[in-house]
């Protein structure tokens, strides 16, 4: 149903020539009544009725329509509820005007009957009854068929429906052609609706000065009987479709221009997140970048730590290659002294020195000639002293 939905900022300027110069003459009708707008949309309308009426009730079955128009729209005498008419229960006799335009031929036949008995029901005696629906006589020989419409009606069972329900009523018939008008600056039997679009949306605004270019008149000495006013139309409405065409080619183009640049679009944010991706890499590659240099950086203290033990080292074994250096006179003298040793230890004196050594460590001699030793190194002391 959103397809369904006109907005007044919408591009379809002909559906909100058609849809604005209902509320228009809604609006006059409606002047200080209690009004209830069934099937809001997008609540344009119930907002624009508001200003007119002592108080607008604007209800539709969907809820997120009803909440997004309590977010745009916030006048004292305008209120939105969802759901379904008769779910609501509304009070007999409670509204002076009820207003449904395009919404019965959302509605299948066999409901509509019930529909109208509850709007009877709340309407006040006096109470006016408006609303609007495409024309089925006329919709049924178009090519394309609106899916949403499930229960159109012709003229006949429209005013079937009608008289079922109420006592009088009137049929008129809206259409959107090329044409002339004709009205009159000086009275108003005449009532003229128009539209704006200002900044890209669409406003309600009446027959001036502005939308006039011609100036026609009449003029006699006698009471004038006939008014001027009136429209002329283009019967096959070729003008009109000929704007449409070229409106469509224009849509088209400024379709294929929006498609080009979604997909423009779509082709920068590729290559935006390709971008981002590479931006990624190359950070976690700097990241790399950083650790490995760090790496380096501990591997070449180490290395110049290795070097410099390696140096020491070095130094080391020099010094103890000059030891060794030292060291070969003395071996060469130890072995020198040995060789003198082996002389000594293979001499007679050796062999009675060892004698002798042997006898003083014996258990039994040894004690003996160990005092006879000390006796004799006493008496060779005190002669020597008395010498």
């Amino acid at each position: 149903m959103v397809e369904e939905r006109l907005s007044p900022g919408s591009h379809d300027y002909i559906e909100l020539l058609f849809h604005w110069h209902r509320y228009q003459v809604a609006a006059e009708l409606v002047k200080g009544l209690r009004v209830l707008d069934l099937g809001i949309g997008t609540a344009y309308g119930s907002n624009y009725l508001a200003g007119y009426a002592e108080h607008v009730t604007g209800i539709d079955i969907d809820s997120q329509a009803v909440e997004a128009a309590q977010l745009q729209y916030h006048r004292p005498n305008l209120t939105f509820i969802s759901g379904e008419l008769q779910q609501h229960c509304f009070e007999e006799k409670s509204f002076d005007a009820v207003v449904l335009f395009e919404v019965i031929e959302h509605i299948a036949q066999d409901q509509q009957q019930s529909l109208i008995r509850e709007i009877q029901r709340i309407l006040k005696p006096n109470g006016l009854f408006l609303m609007s629906t495409p024309d089925h006589d006329r919709t049924k020989n178009f090519p394309e068929k609106n899916p949403y419409h499930t229960g159109e009606l012709t003229e006949t069972e429209l005013r079937w429906l009608l008289d079922q329900n109420f006592a009088f009523s009137e049929l008129y018939s809206q259409e959107v052609n090329a044409a002339s008008l004709i009205w009159s600056r000086d009275t108003t039997s005449f009532r003229g609706y128009g539209i704006k679009i200002l900044s890209g949306s669409s406003v309600p605004a009446p027959l001036d000065t502005v939308t006039r270019l011609t100036l026609i008149a009449q003029a006699s000495n006698a009471p004038l009987e006939h008014s001027l006013a009136s429209v002329c139309v283009e019967y096959e409405r070729r003008i009109l479709t000929e704007l449409w065409d070229r409106s469509g080619h224009l849509q088209w183009q400024l379709q294929m221009k929006q498609e080009e640049e979604d997909r423009r679009q779509i082709e920068i944010a590729g290559l935006q997140k390709t971008l981002n991706e590479s931006q990624d890499t190359i950070r976690t590659l700097q990241a790399q970048l950083d650790q490995a240099n760090r790496d380096v950086g501990i591997i070449s203290d180490t290395l110049l730590t290795m070097h410099e033990s390696y140096r020491e080292r070095l130094e080391r074994l020099d010094n103890l290659e000059a030891t060794v250096q030292e060291i070969n006179p003395l071996r060469q003298r130890i072995a020198e002294l040995e060789t003198e040793l082996n002389v000594v230890y293979q001499s007679r004196s050796w062999r009675l020195i060892k004698r002798y050594w042997r006898t003083m460590d014996s258990p039994g001699l040894g004690p003996l000639l160990k005092r006879m030793r000390r006796t004799m190194i006493k008496l060779r002391h005190r002669s020597s002293n008395s010498e």
